[in-house]
């Protein structure tokens, strides 16, 4: 039976999908083939979901402690980043 998700959770799962895209731009933009993570790329994102790092990480520690949650809403974030 599939986890019925919340609001927050949606939101969440948007927030993921926004941060696996701008993981992909940044991979995509990169020179060298080293790929490094893109702070002032993930920090705009978070700032459009009206969040900080300290923030996020808040959340994501939050999630951990409800796996099954977790899987729920990594696999709806996974449906929203393949629909776009």
């Amino acid at each position: 039976m599939e986890m019925a998700l919340t609001a927050a959770d949606s939101s969440f799962a948007e927030l993921l999908a926004d941060l696996h895209h701008a993981d992909v731009q940044a991979l995509d933009a990169m020179e060298d083939r080293i790929f490094l993570p893109d702070h002032p790329r993930q920090d705009s994102v978070l700032q459009a979901h009206d969040l900080d790092t300290a923030l996020y990480t808040e959340l994501v520690a939050s999630y951990t402690n409800d796996p099954d949650r977790l899987v729920a809403v990594y696999n709806r974030a996974l449906d929203v980043a393949s629909s776009r």
